[in-house]
């Protein structure tokens, strides 16, 4: 995998290498597109909201290698609302979004937790909902791909989720590949790497492949350009300008 945009960084509180240290080992691997989204502010341990503010001084290129910097925003209540606001919001090359363990989410259900998705999804807050289906958050995969179809949301095949299969899991997300399969539409392979050898990691994701019914026309990682046409404009018509909270 030489696309990968969804890397931490030690800014994290719980991953081991620096923005510089990521994006010269992602260099020397031949990756061509790399984004690195820390933790919100809601995640034990994650950076304060200033620190977000340093995405537009990060260089966007190293030689080869384009760099984006953005966040995976905490979901944290069933509205929908993340934990990342203006002016740091809009400075963010990509925005991504899941529901995490240690930020205070409002939401002990199936049916909580697919409420929680859709209201990003509908809201237009993120590009991609990362890992939207866990052991420790199921949802309504159907509902939720669908919606994500319909608003210009990419979902996420996430490799560190996958080190840990189950049934369930497996079942999920092949039902989420069938639905954008057929509806002709992309999803996105991130591997959620938190040390720099995990960087464009999919091996675990790989070993499932004919489980999941993956094919590779629909993993966006393989369409640079189209890639691009989502993430490479500042103010991005994906992400709403309005009603962040």
């Amino acid at each position: 995998m030489k696309i990968d945009l969804h890397i931490h960084s030690i800014a994290s509180g719980h991953a081991l290498n620096t923005v510089d240290e990521i994006s010269a080992y992602a260099e020397k691997c031949g990756m061509t597109h790399i984004a690195i989204t820390d933790h919100g502010p809601a995640m034990e341990g994650a950076p304060h909201g200033g620190y977000f503010e340093v995405s537009d001084m990060v260089s966007p290129k190293r030689n080869d290698l384009k760099i984006y910097m953005g966040i995976e925003a905490n979901i944290l209540d069933l509205e929908g609302t993340i934990d990342l606001h203006d002016p740091y919001y809009s400075m963010q090359k990509i925005i991504s979004a899941g529901i995490h363990e240690k930020t205070g989410f409002l939401g002990n259900s199936l049916q909580d937790n697919t409420e929680a998705l859709l209201a990003v999804i509908k809201k237009k807050k993120c590009q991609i909902i990362t890992h939207p289906w866990r052991e420790c958050f199921p949802v309504d995969m159907e509902t939720v791909t669908k919606a994500a179809i319909a608003n210009g949301v990419l979902l996420e095949l996430n490799d560190r989720v996958f080190r840990y299969p189950t049934v369930p899991m497996i079942k999920a997300y092949k039902k989420m590949i069938d639905i954008i399969k057929k509806a002709g539409g992309f999803f996105i392979v991130g591997s959620d790497s938190h040390v720099k050898e995990n960087i464009g990691n999919d091996s675990h994701i790989m070993a499932l492949k004919d489980e999941l019914g993956l094919t590779f026309e629909n993993v966006i990682n393989n369409y640079a350009n189209e890639l691009e046409e989502i993430f490479d404009e500042k103010q991005n018509n994906t992400i709403s300008s309005t009603d962040r909270s």
